[in-house]
């Protein structure tokens, strides 16, 4: 049991830290935001197994009972087989890792196949061009999309 009281303590840490971290950015953040920073955080801290296991204890703490649809988590990878690409999915969009402008004609072929896996891509709100921003953060090509 010291082993748990000692993880309960680190996530207790953790989340002080993230709750100061909030404060003296913006002490009114909302709720869709912090849930991109924690997105964030985790996309680029872990890899596809230790993501599942986030996920698993991030929706017990939430009393999620309900599991995560296995085509959305496995969506990333089947894309960056299909194109060649390094990319990761989650609920409502494919982010590609990738400093390359994507030309229109493959983004055209990367449209019509998440299309063709029963999503309506949104095409405002997608871009297919890489943007960096000095001591922020790199913008990653990105495909929004809604479940039909």
């Amino acid at each position: 049991m010291r082993e748990a009281g000692l993880q309960e303590s680190l996530a207790s840490q953790a989340a002080t830290a993230i709750n100061k971290a909030i404060d003296s950015v913006d002490d009114s953040i909302l709720p869709e935001d912090l849930g991109k920073a924690i997105a964030i955080i985790v996309k680029d801290g872990y890899q596809d197994e230790l993501r599942k296991r986030f996920m698993d204890a991030f929706h017990a703490e939430l009393g999620m009972e309900e599991p995560l649809n296995e085509n959305e988590k496995s969506l990333g990878e089947e894309f960056s087989i299909k194109f060649d690409v390094p990319a990761s999915s989650d609920i409502d969009s494919i982010t590609i890792r990738t400093k390359d402008i994507i030309e229109d004609e493959i983004a055209e072929k990367m449209i019509d196949w998440i299309e063709s896996k029963g999503y309506i891509v949104d095409r405002k709100r997608s871009n297919f061009d890489y943007d960096y921003e000095p001591g922020e953060r790199d913008f990653w090509p990105r495909i929004r999309f809604n479940k039909k």
